[in-house]
């Protein structure tokens, strides 16, 4: 999560960063990142030099990082 926050500080990227629980896959799960757009995308085993890629390809580029995907779901429509 230092990682994390630290290249969205470097990037200067005004993200709200939460924990979350496990989605039924604990060891393998480890960052979503859905940046407002569907679907939400859950990358697993990210490890801090992992971070910078994601960051940019994922958030900047609005690109998903395919090899490190463990699952996707669809944004579910806020609440009315």
């Amino acid at each position: 999560m230092h990682a994390i926050l630290n290249e969205l500080a470097r990037h200067d990227i005004d993200a709200h960063v939460v924990t979350v629980g496990c989605i039924g896959m604990c060891a393998r799960t480890s960052g979503r990142y859905s940046a407002g757009r569907a679907p939400r995308v859950t990358y697993g085993n990210v490890l801090p030099a992992m971070v910078p890629r994601l960051i940019e390809e994922h958030l900047i580029q609005g690109t998903v990082v395919e090899p490190w995907v463990v699952a996707r779901m669809a944004v579910e429509p806020a609440a009315v």
